[in-house]
């Protein structure tokens, strides 16, 4: 087999790694799109009136996603018999 510059054999790896790096590209895509999709989700969820108080909870899930949240409100207990 000649395995010169000439060859048809470059031909078709050359297509072949066209194909794959195609491949790979896509995929790379829908990762970063589906990570950013969550990310945004969990930024959302977060603010609900809900999870505002349970926040600590998610701490290192928001680190992860780059997510910086406000500090949470924590009530004084020597005030806490007024309310």
């Amino acid at each position: 087999m000649n395995l010169g510059p000439d060859s048809p054999f470059w031909a078709v790896f050359f297509w072949i790694n066209v194909i794959i790096c195609s491949i790979l590209a896509i995929v790379v895509v829908r990762i970063v799109r589906k990570y950013e999709a969550k990310r945004t989700q969990l930024e959302k969820d977060i603010n609900t009136p809900g999870l505002q108080n349970l926040r600590w909870l998610f701490k290192h899930k928001l680190k992860e996603h780059d997510i910086v949240v406000g500090e949470v409100k924590r009530s004084d207990p020597k005030n806490a018999s007024l309310n």
